[in-house]
């Protein structure tokens, strides 16, 4: 590897249009595994990681660009045991070109992409890409993109994978203001060779917008039309299936706090889940990185459709880098439905779930179910769960949903269209006491199958101050919608104090009410906020709110309390330190004794930086009280030590985890040395010892690995 690094200074081509990488990794993994008997078994492995790309980027004239490129991965593990030796070969090939002409008002491009991955024991899939794209943009005269794409997935023997998909996409874009108008017309034909499925769609949507302020800004408006036709024609000679993408209205998430469970918590608007990127994260991160710092918590991913009737037996869960086979069961995935985001019913995985061999994606499959709501729930993976450093970090990216029925159960025509309506408009009525008005309209109508939905809301909000540090705000909104089964009508309503005496020093209580008419359910809530600076480095919050739900059968009575306050006495420490607790309690008609429930919760943590070598932190969760089971303790410690900075960097990091709801520790320890032994040129070493210990099994790894990468 030295003599390789060495040679790097006789490559000649110019750096701006011809680039090579290279990265070969070498690793040494011993490991002990006790079971409960006290039974001990050996493995040995060594792995050669090979990894290496070239790339070139030219430009061939002021408006064109020509970029190419190839790529070589290759990871081959031998492993020595007590059933014997055995070698893994995972291995991944490919080439790709794109030609790119920019014109003032003329954009186009041609591509290919070819892509070869084989993993020991299974045979090669191949993944050919063609496309080519036009773009017109003249000034003030609509945009138009016409792109063409052909793929063909398959592997070489042509026994599991044979798809061929053609597709095409016209759309055009103007936007004379006010107004936008855009319109949308696709092609899409998958051919499953292997199932002996054929099927054209073609799709075409137009949609309207305005946009405007008008009476002296007091009224902002806004409206948009939508019509969408889906015309699909299938043919099977084998018993495939067909794909049906359900595509949401919006995405949602929300990362689990306790005392927060998956079947009654509310998930929050994340755009980024349903807004097409497969590669941009969402703020979801599933790796172990969150573990090692005490963070277990449940990662909730969702979406909402625009009717309660849509079907959907298949769940995609993009991320943003590649999970081994090995570490993806791992993850432990729940799925949960929803008609109004607050009670949620488990919904049955009905398979394994599988992560693509080319796409960063895990794939649940689960029953059919028709909801509002739909959401995948998992945690992040527990640190010792793997040593491959890239999965500290995986991110969510997005969030996909389908309909897959076999060939023979869809018609061989289907025809649907629909038209959608949205309409708001807030209008300012009396600007001394900000008094407003909003109306919000939505209109929905489909074809085949029939379904119409709507929804109406009226509000009226206002907010007045009172005096320099006191504020009041009051609002009311009057709800009215049918999501496809049936008309659901509700009344919600809130009035509230903002105090801010002093600029260190901020409170609020606020009241808020609810009626739900078709459930009968009234819903009356209070809660109080105050946040103080006591000193400098020196701050505390806490917040209280109480509720009581009145329905027909049952009456709910909870209440949450939080205390949180943290202290940096200097630059190089800060503390802090949480109280969390709720409690319920539920009289039912079935039941003659009330059924009460509790749960408590303390944290705290400390973070310290003395020197820019040295760093650390530790947390503790004590859960004293739960509803079942017993209290437990989740603790973490990380040190990280860098003495040495420049051209040869020695750092060593510890981290290790206790939790005794699953009686569990893992222990990670990695020195590691960093070299630059000249510019684009570097080596690495690293050591890391791993133990972790169960009720089931303790295990004992060390891993010695020695990598190289040079960029000429």
């Amino acid at each position: 590897m030295l003599a390789l690094a060495l040679a790097a200074g006789a490559f000649a081509a110019r750096a701006d249009i011809l680039s090579l990488y290279l990265e070969p990794t070498y690793s040494v993994t011993s490991t002990d595994t006790t079971d409960q008997a006290g039974r001990t078994t050996h493995l040995d492995s060594r792995s050669l990681l090979q990894n290496y790309r070239l790339t070139l980027d030219e430009r061939l004239s002021p408006a064109l660009s020509l970029t190419a490129g190839g790529l070589f991965r290759d990871q081959r593990t031998w492993s020595d045991g007590p059933t014997g030796s055995s070698l893994d070969d995972d291995r991944a090939r490919g080439v790709y070109g794109r030609l790119t002409l920019t014109l003032p008002y003329l954009t186009s491009g041609l591509s290919y992409d070819l892509r070869d991955e084989a993993t020991y024991g299974s045979p090669r899939v191949v993944n050919e890409t063609w496309s080519g794209v036009v773009g017109w943009r003249p000034l003030e005269l609509p945009q138009v993109t016409l792109q063409v794409t052909r793929g063909h997935v398959y592997d070489v023997e042509r026994a599991r994978i044979d798809t061929t998909t053609t597709a095409a996409l016209l759309s055009a874009l103007y936007t004379p203001a006010p107004w936008d108008f855009k319109y949308v017309l696709s092609w899409n034909r998958p051919d499953d060779a292997i199932g002996g499925t054929v099927s054209n769609s073609i799709d075409q949507t137009a949609q309207a917008t305005y946009s405007e302020r008008l009476l002296e800004d007091r009224t902002t408006v806004y409206a948009s039309l939508t019509l969408h036709n889906q015309n699909v024609s299938t043919s099977y000679v084998g018993t495939g299936t067909i794909t049906q993408q359900q595509r949401p209205l919006s995405g949602l998430s929300l990362v689990d706090v306790f005392p927060a469970e998956p079947g009654t918590d509310t998930l929050s608007p994340n755009p980024a889940l349903v807004d097409g990127s497969l590669t941009t994260g969402a703020s979801l991160d599933i790796g172990y990185g969150p573990s090692l710092a005490g963070d277990r918590n449940l990662r909730e991913m969702g979406v909402q459709f625009a009717d309660a009737v849509t079907p959907v037996n298949t769940v995609r869960v993009w991320v943003d880098r590649k999970v081994r086979a090995e570490v993806v069961g791992s993850y432990t995935w729940s799925v949960y439905r929803s008609d109004d985001n607050l009670k949620w019913t488990a919904v049955p995985i009905t398979g394994p779930v599988t992560f693509d061999s080319f796409e960063n994606r895990f794939e649940l499959p689960i029953q059919s179910t028709q909801a509002r709501y739909l959401k995948a729930v998992t945690a992040p993976l527990v640190a010792g769960s793997t040593l491959d450093t890239t999965l500290a970090s995986v991110l969510v990216t997005e969030v996909q949903t389908f309909l897959v029925l076999p060939a023979s159960a869809v018609p061989r025509e289907r025809t649907t269209s629909s038209a959608a309506l949205n309409a708001s408009a807030t209008t300012l009525l009396w600007r001394r006491a900000n008094l407003t008005h909003d109306v919000t309209v939505f209109l929905a109508r489909q074809v085949s199958p029939d379904v119409t939905t709507y929804g109406v809301s009226n509000g009226l909000g206002a907010s007045q101050r009172l005096s320099a540090t006191l504020q009041a705000t009051e609002r009311v909104v009057r709800l009215d919608s049918d999501a496809g089964t049936g008309h659901t009508g509700q009344t919600q309503w809130n009035a509230g104090l903002i105090w801010t005496p002093l600029p260190t020093l901020t409170s609020s209580l606020i009241y808020s009410g609810q009626y739900v008419e078709s459930a009968g359910a009234l819903t009356d809530t209070i809660s109080a906020f105050a946040r103080a600076d006591l000193w400098e480095g020196l701050s505390a919050q806490a917040n209280a709110a109480g509720s009581v739900v009145n329905d027909a059968t049952k009456d709910t009575w909870t209440g949450t309390f939080n205390l949180t306050a943290s202290a940096v006495p200097n630059r190089f420490v800060s503390f802090t330190l949480g109280w969390l607790s709720s409690v319920s309690r539920v009289y039912s008609s079935e039941s003659e004794e009330p059924i009460d429930s509790e749960s408590a919760r303390v944290d705290a943590s400390v973070a310290f930086h003395p020197t820019d070598a040295l760093s650390g932190s530790a947390t503790v969760s004590r859960t004293l009280v739960v509803p079942s089971g017993s209290p437990s303790t989740l603790a973490t410690v990380q040190l990280n030590y860098s003495p040495f900075r420049g051209d040869l960097q020695l750092s060593a990091g510890y981290a290790r985890t206790l939790d005794t709801a699953s009686d569990t520790t893992t222990e990670i320890f990695t020195p590691a040395l960093r070299w630059i032994i000249r510019r684009n040129v570097t080596s690495t070493a690293s050591y890391t010892i791993l133990h972790t210990t169960s009720p089931v099994q303790e295990t004992r790894s060390r891993t010695l690995s020695v990598g190289l990468s040079i960029l000429w």
